[in-house]
């Protein structure tokens, strides 16, 4: 017997025997908000693939202008999961919402950002960028 063919896409691996095909559109409109998390940690290696995976997206003038903050210890997590906290605080205030509500969100984003095992920070760098 033939040995199986398979592919992998978005970190899944299909058998290509059986697999319909999939289109863009359906791989954006299915994706998921992952907010609880296994306690275990991500390897480096699939951290780096996702990291390489991230820089190759298309940027104007293939700049890439994007630079990554890859948090893994905790009191790091913590630090970034207080300061977020106070300024959704300010903000959520400022609306005139209920302080319970307010304080339930701010309670559950520090959650979610500290229970994850890696926080991937996102910004963007206009340093190599045209200027016009």
């Amino acid at each position: 017997m033939a040995p199986t063919r398979f592919v992998m896409l978005c970190g899944l691996t299909y058998n290509r025997l059986i697999m319909e095909p999939l289109h863009l559109s359906q791989i954006i409109h299915g994706r998921r908000a992952i907010r609880r998390y296994q306690d275990r940690p991500v390897s480096r290696k699939l951290l780096d693939r996702l990291l390489e995976a991230a820089m190759w997206a298309p940027s104007a003038h293939n700049r890439q202008p994007w630079r990554f903050a890859v948090l893994t210890e905790l009191q790091d997590k913590q630090r970034l999961a207080e300061a977020m906290g106070e300024q959704l605080r300010r903000d959520r205030m400022k609306d005139g919402d209920p302080r319970e509500a307010v304080e339930k969100d701010v309670a559950r984003s520090f959650q979610r950002i500290t229970g994850a095992p890696v926080v991937i920070g996102l910004f963007l760098s206009m340093v190599d960028m045209d200027r016009y």
